[in-house]
């Protein structure tokens, strides 16, 4: 992906097969990846769907909601300069998928966005640590995680 200049390459943030955080009340698990689709649960009564992100009812083990397509287009992307009058030092990116899932509000569809910080000392692919995660919509109709890598 180029953004005004600047090559952003979203490989290294590719899970084997999935990133996955609990709901505080331990009722869900979300699970998500960058570059290729999460992993379904193979013991799913729910057809298998190519996403990006995806929660499950954590008693059941059944996916609830789709937070991305299965398009491979590059998602929508904001790179964020440091404000140095704020005390901020580094540079970060927002990335934000879209879905085919309703939200409460009317004629909108769920969003997955994340906020991507970086970690000079995490080196790995597939190896970004999250740092918060919300397993469900917002108000905005919007699921949010903030990496680092």
């Amino acid at each position: 992906m180029i953004k005004n200049g600047t090559i952003f390459d979203y490989t290294p943030l590719t899970a084997p097969d999935h990133y996955s955080v609990e709901s505080a009340d331990k009722s869900q698990t979300m699970y998500f990846n960058y570059c290729k689709f999460a992993t379904w649960p193979e013991d799913s009564i729910v057809d298998q769907m190519q996403t990006f992100a995806y929660v499950v009812d954590t008693a059941t083990n059944i996916p609830t909601a789709v937070y991305t397509n299965n398009s491979i287009l590059p998602p929508k992307t904001e790179f964020h300069l440091p404000n140095y009058d704020l005390g901020e030092s580094d540079s970060w990116l927002t990335i934000t998928q879209t879905s085919y899932t309703p939200c409460i509000k009317p004629d909108e569809f769920i969003k997955f966005q994340t906020e991507i910080l970086c970690d000079e000392n995490i080196k790995e692919d597939g190896g970004a640590k999250v740092i918060s995660a919300d397993t469900s919509p917002d108000e905005d109709c919007t699921v949010k995680v903030k990496l680092a890598h």
